[in-house]
């Protein structure tokens, strides 16, 4: 390949130097003292996804949050209303997990829209990440909370599930994260 074809970021972006600042600071930000806990609607979780949402919005790019709280970070120029390539991981962790669990997803999707926003070029269908909340939502019992509230599965008797340690049920957590749970429960 010459060096013509060789596309060149602008100098100040360098993509590894960004993706080791997120991952530091994800570390930084939920360390648990023995390994990493992003616990899903609460305040690892939380933390991450304002890292996530910092990051994309620094790089210009535009960050909407639905219904259930997920996060969708698309290009400027998008409307949002076209059929998209979706890039999507999940914020929280397991407990005491790894850093990159989840997260590595979500920086591998935001460095995509990073780089085609620097670019400067149009994909022929509209990019974008979604970041997920719940994925791993270890301490109630049920997997994919998240996804199972964005596409409406959540059984109704998972509302009252229990958070192991403090018996929170998850219909107290999801209100208290802003989600509509009289409609997530329907």
């Amino acid at each position: 390949m010459s060096d013509a074809a060789v596309v060149r970021l602008p100098e100040p972006l360098r993509l590894r130097d960004i993706a080791r600042d997120l991952f530091d600071a994800l570390r930084e930000a939920t360390f648990d003292g023995v390994g990493i806990t992003r616990e899903c609607y609460d305040a690892g979780e939380n933390a991450a996804m304002a890292i996530f949402r910092e990051a994309a919005e620094r790089h210009g790019l535009k960050v909407k949050i639905d219904a259930a709280q997920n996060m969708i970070v698309s290009l400027p120029g998008d409307d949002g209303t076209k059929p998209a390539l979706l890039l999507a991981s999940h914020a929280d962790s397991v407990p005491q997990g790894g850093n990159f669990d989840g997260g590595a997803g979500v920086v591998a999707a935001l460095l995509t829209l990073i780089r085609i926003a620097a670019e400067g070029t149009r994909p022929p269908v509209p990019v974008r990440a979604m970041v997920l909340r719940g994925e791993e939502s270890a301490f109630y019992g049920r997997a994919n909370v998240g996804s199972r509230l964005l596409f409406g599965t959540l059984d109704p008797k998972d509302m009252e599930a229990k958070r192991r340690g403090t018996g929170r049920t998850l219909r107290e957590t999801l209100a208290a994260a802003g989600i509509d749970v009289a409609a997530a429960a329907a």
